[in-house]
């Protein structure tokens, strides 16, 4: 494998990241890896790294890069929108797509919050991008939090009730209410009886997550699965804690028939949010589904 550091530009951010390289002449398809929440960096914790060093050794070269905000990258990626960082993927594709070694138009590759972007990327800006959705919720950002409260215990009631909060606070941060005014909405639910879980799950409303909450409260990516037409790889770990596999699989497969978009879906039982399972390692079959599906002409 040969890598190179790089540094690309999008609108007045500086992006940074890793291109990687199959060993041996000729020219190779290419894949653009965009991170999940937080200030994901190339790594995106460990993950990254696993998928980077099979798809290489496949034959597929990887542009991992480091979100605005994180790493070597400048900007700020609490505030930054979604189609701030659709363009920030854009600006990716174009950097890999330079590279001699690179073969025609770039497929793009999501994981988790990075499938909204991926959704955003792919229906807006690049059109017809193979596209892979790797345990994205293809629910809104408030149903996602509350399936994640039942998942951590709250019951259905609760986990609604702590939902409501949140999309109150949510429609305030998107105002343009500061956070003083977020924390008075927030003190109203510690007698409820979700707000134990939240608690214990060790939330803070803090500026970032205020910032967080403007930038991604309101999304749901409906609109997005409406335009997209490219052709679309979802994996999904049947026992994720964040992601409402059942209500995500119906999103997907009416809006793939609504589009008609080709579109496959594969749900690995046992796997979590990255498709680890629980004594440990990946499904025998996810890097091999990822690397034959992004080797193929169309994706």
């Amino acid at each position: 494998m040969r890598s190179q550091d790089v540094v690309f530009e999008s609108g007045n951010v500086r992006l940074a990241g890793t291109i990687m390289l199959p060993d041996g002449r000729g020219s190779f398809p290419g894949v653009v890896l965009i991170g999940g929440s937080g200030p994901s960096d190339r790594h995106n914790g460990g993950f990254f790294d696993i998928l980077s060093g099979h798809l290489v050794a496949s034959g597929v070269a990887v542009l991992a890069y480091d979100k605005r905000g994180a790493g070597r990258s400048t900007g700020r990626w609490d505030t930054a929108t979604i189609d701030e960082l659709a363009a920030d993927g854009d600006a990716a594709c174009t950097a890999l797509q330079a590279r001699a070694a690179v073969a025609g138009a770039v497929r793009v590759l999501g994981h988790s919050e990075g499938g909204w972007v991926a959704m955003r990327l792919c229906s807006r800006l690049r059109p017809e991008t193979p596209v892979v959705l790797n345990s994205s919720s293809a629910v809104s950002f408030i149903d996602a939090e509350q399936f994640a409260l039942t998942a951590a215990g709250a019951s259905a009631d609760a986990a609604a009730a702590g939902a409501s909060i949140l999309r109150a606070m949510a429609r305030a941060a998107d105002a343009g209410a500061d956070l003083a005014h977020g924390r008075r909405i927030f003190a109203r639910a510690q007698s409820e009886p979700w707000y134990a879980t939240v608690e214990a799950s060790g939330f803070a409303l803090d500026e970032m997550t205020w910032s967080v909450l403007g930038s991604w409260g309101l999304y749901d990516p409906l609109d997005d699965l409406c335009k997209l037409t490219s052709p679309t790889l979802v994996v999904l770990g049947a026992d994720d804690p964040l992601v409402p596999v059942e209500a995500s699989v119906a999103r997907y497969q009416s809006t793939a028939r609504n589009t008609r978009r080709t579109q496959e879906l594969v749900i690995f039982p046992d796997a979590d949010h990255r498709l680890h399972l629980p004594g440990g390692g990946l499904p025998s079959r996810y890097l091999s589904k990822l690397s034959d599906w992004l080797l193929q002409p169309d994706g």
